[in-house]
This record gives C-alpha cells, structure tokens and sequence, in this order.
C-alpha cells in the first residue's frame, strides 16, 4: 500500500479546480524541484530557529540558497554588467551590508505545469527587521532556478542564514494559456542571473 505525506491523497480523489490551490493540490501538482512536503522549522549550528520552510495550508515557502551576487556599479542598469561574480557562502550566513541589496536565489526551481500560475512575496519574518524580500510571478511553462532581489533597507548590517525561509510561492490553476513561458530566462541555470547575463550568452542563461 502506497502512503502519502500529511495524508494527502492522489489526484484523482481532488478535481482539478480553478483558483487558489491548497497544500493537497500543491503537493499533487509538484509545481517545484526539492520540495519539501511539510512545513519545517530548521535550525542553524546555533540552535537558533530560522523562518519556517515547505509547504503551507496554501503556498510554500521557499528556501534561501547559498549562492548570490553583489551589486559592482558603477551605474544600475539593466543593460550593464552592474552584478558581481557568484559567491557560495556554502552554507554560512550572508551578510548585506546597509542600504544596499543582493541577488539571491532559492533552494528549490520551478518546473511550472502548463496551467499553474505563481506569485511570490516575501516573509513577515524580515520584512518586521528591515528587510525587503522581491520575486516576480512564475509564468506557466516555466523551467528553471529562481533569483531574489533581497534588500537591507536599514542603515545596519543584516545577516541571512542559507536554508531559511525567505519567500512564500502562492499557486493558482486557471484555464491553460495560448502560449505558456518562452522568455529569457527560460531553463536558467543554478545561478543568479540578470537580463544583461542572458544576452551575453545568446538567450542562453
């Protein structure tokens, strides 16, 4: 006999329906790579309690990576190379140091059902210390890691630790698109990546 986490049954016995989608539903439809199927809240070597990961009555939350960049300037722009090299803290906790941001990304990537649409906003958690957590919606179709605009807006330093939740993903099903996601970052790699590294690599992230 087959056991299903939390209890939560084959698709069969839920109807696919238009909407919010519940845990059931979220966990059946295996919208992400490296999904936790239970809402866990993981320590660090300090015993210290980090935000809660996994999946949620209805969303999940995502968890940060050890992988980012650092802005390098000299000007923002979309069309400059303006982000610094990939840095692996692996595993060790990632400063930002005031008014200033990274561009992080999550443990899990997305494998999006052609049905499935995603929004992704950040936690409570740092949001109440100062801390501006960005992620775009997740385009039916899509295929690929997920990158974070993660901002310290106080004029102190600010510590993240990988392996914390860091956004909430929110699914909805509605009727299946013309066209699903074909834009430039489609099948990214395990890396956080700008509009300005993609066409450096002809479309190719």
């Amino acid at each position: 006999m087959r056991y299903f986490p939390r209890g939560l049954l084959p698709l069969k016995f839920f109807p696919k329906q238009r909407g919010l989608l519940s845990d059931r539903e979220i966990f059946q439809a295996a919208p992400l790579v490296n999904m936790l199927d239970s809402q866990m809240k993981l320590r660090n070597p300090g015993l210290q309690q980090l935000p809660s990961c996994g999946l949620d009555s209805f969303g999940y939350d995502l968890r940060l990576s050890s992988l980012y960049r650092r802005p390098k300037g000299p000007i923002m722009r979309t069309t400059n190379e303006c982000m610094g090299d990939l840095i692996d803290s692996k595993g060790a906790a990632i400063l930002i140091e005031p008014n200033s941001f990274i561009l992080g990304m999550t443990e899990e990537s997305f494998d999006m059902p052609d049905d499935l649409y995603a929004i992704v906003e950040g936690k409570s958690s740092w949001a109440r210390i100062g801390i501006a957590v960005h992620g775009c919606p997740v385009d039916p179709g899509y295929q690929g890691s997920y990158s974070l605009h993660i901002a310290n807006l106080t004029p102190y330093p600010a510590q993240l630790d990988p392996g914390s939740g860091i956004a909430r993903a929110i699914f909805f099903r509605g009727r299946k698109p013309r066209k699903g996601y074909s834009g430039i970052y489609k099948h990214a790699k395990d890396i956080p990546v700008t509009a300005h590294d993609v066409r450096l690599r002809g479309g190719q992230s």
